[in-house]
C-alpha cells in the first residue's frame, strides 16, 4: 500500500497517539520517513489544518482521530473503527483493509476528471447552441434534439466511473 501511495506522488506519513519508539519502528518497517508520535487529538487536529488544501488524506478509525478526520480535505475512515470516526470521514472504508486506500484515491481523481470533462463539454455545447439559436442559424426543435443528446453523452461520460 505504501509503495503504490508513493508511486502515486503520495507522501505517506504516520499520526500516531502512541510513544515514540513503536511508531519509529512501525514507520520504519513500512518505509514511512515522516512520523509524529505522541499526539494528542488536538495534535493531529492541527497537523492537519495546517496541511489542509494541500490534497491530505487524513486514514484513521479511532475516537481521537475524529477532528482530523473531519478537518482533512478527505478524511478516509476506517469501518470497523468508531462510531465517531466512521462518521467524521468522508469516506468509510468497508472492515479494515487499508489496501483499498490506493483504489479509493484513484477513484476519486477519476470521478474528479470524469467531473471536469462533463462540465467542459455541456459548456462548450451549451455555449454553442446559444449562438446559433439566437442567430437563427438552429431549428428549435433541432437545437432540443441536440440538447438532449448532449444529456446523453454527459450520463454516458459518467457511467464510465462504474466500470
Amino acid at each position: 500500500v505504501i509503495a503504490a501511495l508513493k508511486r502515486d506522488g503520495i507522501r505517506p506519513a504516520v499520526v500516531s497517539g502512541d510513544r515514540q519508539e513503536p511508531v519509529q519502528r512501525l514507520a520504519g518497517e513500512l518505509g514511512i520517513d515522516e512520523i509524529y508520535a505522541e499526539c494528542s487529538p488536538e495534535d493531529k487536529a492541527a497537523l492537519v489544518a495546517k496541511a489542509r488544501g494541500t490534497g491530505l488524506a487524513f486514514v484513521g478509525g479511532g475516537l481521537n482521530d475524529a477532528p482530523a478526520l473531519s478537518g482533512a480535505d478527505v478524511g478516509i475512515a476506517i469501518g470497523t473503527g468508531t462510531d465517531l470516526a466512521r462518521e467524521s470521514g468522508h469516506v468509510v472504508l468497508l472492515g479494515d483493509d487499508l489496501s483499498r486506500i490506493p483504489e479509493v484515491i484513484s477513484l476519486a481523481r477519476f470521478t474528479y476528471r470524469i467531473i471536469r470533462q462533463n462540465l467542459l463539454a455541456s459548456f462548450g455545447y451549451n455555449t454553442i447552441a446559444l449562438v446559433l439559436a439566437c442567430m437563427g442559424f438552429v431549428h428549435p426543435l433541432i437545437a432540443a434534439l441536440a440538447m438532449l443528446a448532449s444529456s446523453l453523452c454527459v450520463i454516458s461520460n459518467s457511467l464510465r466511473i462504474g466500470r
